[in-house]
């Protein structure tokens, strides 16, 4: 890999549409901004979103862990920067960081598969190698699944709507983050949140009523989601 194109970098100004009621970058945002962010960087060695579908090729999230040091408030300028962090099993890592000057503000630790882009089908690593283009190396970075309590109450349930969805044809993940924030235990309100991973396990569709369900254990919030074919994700909270 060229070394000019291990970390990559871009400066944003915070609009309007990209904060909630507390002036404060919106979870959602910051998860579209890292699917953006990634997809330019790929777009660096010829590879945009276009080119891999045409190649019958996809990524899709798979985890993600969030650590919150600060948020950025509406038309602060940032700094997002992203670096690929190799490859474990099927897991392609990479991490992102925020910063508002010298102040690192947000930390994220991702994982991505490659899939067939028809019929999502999970791919081996080796399906991009075709490109000669390196996935970094990896340092220990790793996201393991996450264990909803078993007894954990349903809370609500969340039908998808045509808006939802991405240009995959699912719902698109950060949504998923949306739905959080609006069924947590408690609400988001007066609370800041410090620690948050996503287990993204099966693809949600139009149409598909997502039952939502939740529980507060150990320190930790606990919010899942279930459609008529499974268990859809699974998040893990922690509040301060």
């Amino acid at each position: 890999m060229d070394d000019k194109l291990k970390e990559y970098s871009e400066t944003i100004q915070l609009a309007t549409y990209d904060v909630g009621v507390k002036n404060k970058l919106r979870l959602s945002s910051l998860m579209r901004y890292c699917q953006e962010i990634s997809e330019r960087h790929l777009g660096v060695y010829g590879l945009p979103y276009e080119k891999l579908k045409a190649d019958g090729l996809v990524f899709v999230f798979t985890r993600a862990q969030i650590k919150i040091h600060n948020l950025p408030v509406h038309r602060d300028t940032i700094r997002m920067t992203t670096r690929a962090c190799g490859v474990v099993g099927a897991q392609f890592y990479r991490e992102f960081e925020v910063w508002r000057g010298e102040e690192l503000m947000v930390e994220v630790l991702e994982a991505s598969a490659l899939v067939s882009a028809r019929e999502h089908r999970l791919l081996r690593p080796k399906a991009f190698s075709r490109y000669g283009i390196s996935a970094g190396e990896n340092s220990g970075q790793r996201l393991g699944r996450i264990a909803m309590p078993k007894d954990a109450p349903q809370v609500g349930e969340r039908m998808v709507r045509y808006s939802d969805l991405d240009y995959n044809g699912h719902l698109n993940n950060a949504i998923y983050c949306d739905i959080f924030c609006d069924f947590v235990p408690g609400g988001m309100m007066g609370r800041n949140l410090v620690d948050f991973q996503i287990h993204f396990v099966l693809e949600t569709r139009l149409g598909e009523n997502l039952k939502i369900y939740a529980k507060e254990e150990d320190g930790a919030v606990y919010l899942g989601g279930d459609n008529p074919r499974g268990s859809s994700f699974v998040c893990r909270a922690v509040f301060e």
